[in-house]
Parts: structure tokens; C-alpha cells; sequence
């Protein structure tokens, strides 16, 4: 049976998204399609028409997930309730290193930026320093860790960059993905100034170029 380009596209994207159990919207599909240009009423005329794709994904409630992968949906929904509770300690985490002069950047990544996490995940950042103050930085960072465990938090500041350094060495979908999933808490000029550095970003997502996530209502 033949398939198109935006089928594979399709499906690529949603057995991306399957790795990590999560359920896309047809937005979300649109915005982090791989490889291809599509607007979500292309994907949705698409998901209707080919039966190529039907075949191997359904659409549940405005949700995508891979054939026999219907309980994702409501598990993303179940992992959306325990991220609220995650966002607003990572809102006050961020708070506290933003203040820090040296500080340029303070971004959520990892499963809190797709409201995809368990009970008990960790708080993924990334950290954008002045210049020679990595190190103090991450100084800071592991006595907010130390504090944040105290409550039964754990912060993880995953990458932790100079400002000299926006540019991103390794060029993978994994790591496209993990920036344009991103979410700026603080100093989002320093985000804008780090995704026009790194123009291949638009060779694996290029639907996620012009826009990026924004902090959810529930994370005040």
C-alpha cells in the first residue's frame, strides 16, 4: 500500500512521541511534525483520508497515539494533573536562580515541559550563565537541589551554558526536540537569541520555528 512523505512524516512523529508515552494533540502534531511542513488541517484531512495511516495510528478525543496505544491518552491526562503540582515548585525554583545576577536564562525541560510527568519526576532545567560563571552557577544549583529535596523535589539542571556557548554542538532530533519543547521561565530574549543561532533546528521540526511553548496557566 502507498504511503506519502506526510504520511511517514506522520507517523514518525507519532512513534516519537510514543517512546516517551505520550499522546499528541493534532496541534502538537503540527507543531513538532519531523521533516515536514503540514498545517493541522492537512494532518487531520490526512489522518482521515489515508488509510495507510489509519492502519497503524487512531485519533482518540483530538489525541494521536500509535494503534493499541490507546491508553496513553488517558494517561496524559492522569500525568497533566501530577505536572501542575510539579510546575509551580519549578515556577519558584526559577524565581530564585533569575535572581541571581549572573543568570541570564532559566528554562523547563524533560517531561515537565510536555506536562508528562509522574508523581515524583524530576524538575528539568537549563541554565544560560554570564560569562565564567558556569561554575558558580552550578554551585548554586546543587545547594537549590539539596534544599528542593527537603521537600521531596528534585531539581535537575540538565544543561547549564555560558552565554558564549548558544550554539549547540550536537545536532540530533532528540536534542531539537528537547530545545523546541522548552519552556523559558526567565530571560526569554536570551531563548529567541538561542534559537537563531541554531538555524538546523528547522531541518528536523520546522513547524516549531516560529513560536514556542509558554509558561501553562497552572504553573502560577
Amino acid at each position: 500500500m502507498t504511503h506519502t512523505p506526510l504520511d511517514s512524516a506522520i507517523l514518525r512523529t507519532v512513534l516519537y512521541s510514543d517512546l516517551f508515552d505520550y499522546a499528541l494533540t493534532l496541534d502538537e502534531l503540527a507543531h513538532y511534525l519531523i521533516g515536514e511542513c503540514a498545517t493541522v488541517g492537512d494532518i487531520r484531512a490526512q489522518l482521515t483520508r489515508s488509510i495507510w495511516l489509519r492502519d497503524r495510528v487512531c485519533v482518540i478525543d483530538g489525541h494521536v497515539a500509535v494503534r493499541g496505544r490507546e491508553a496513553l491518552v488517558q494517561r496524559r491526562r492522569e500525568r497533566a494533573v501530577a505536572s501542575g503540582r510539579l510546575w509551580r515548585r519549578a515556577r519558584r525554583f526559577a524565581r530564585v536562580l533569575g535572581a541571581l545576577p549572573f543568570v541570564r536564562f532559566v528554562g523547563v525541560t524533560g517531561a515537565l515541559a510536555m506536562d508528562n510527568c509522574a508523581p515524583g519526576d524530576d524538575i528539568d532545567v537549563m541554565i544560560i550563565t554570564a560569562p565564567d560563571r558556569v561554575w558558580l552557577t552550578r554551585a548554586f544549583s546543587i545547594l537549590l537541589v539539596r534544599v528542593g529535596k527537603l521537600f521531596g523535589d528534585t531539581l535537575c539542571p540538565n544543561y547549564l551554558i555560558s552565554e558564549r556557548a548558544l550554539r549547540l554542538e550536537h545536532q540530533s532530533l532528540f536534542v531539537a526536540h528537547e530545545f523546541m519543547q522548552m519552556v523559558p521561565v526567565y530571560g526569554v530574549e536570551w531563548y529567541a537569541r538561542m534559537r537563531a543561532l541554531n538555524a538546523w533546528l528547522g531541518t528536523y521540526l520546522p513547524n516549531a520555528q516560529t513560536a514556542w511553548r509558554a509558561l501553562p496557566p497552572h504553573a502560577a
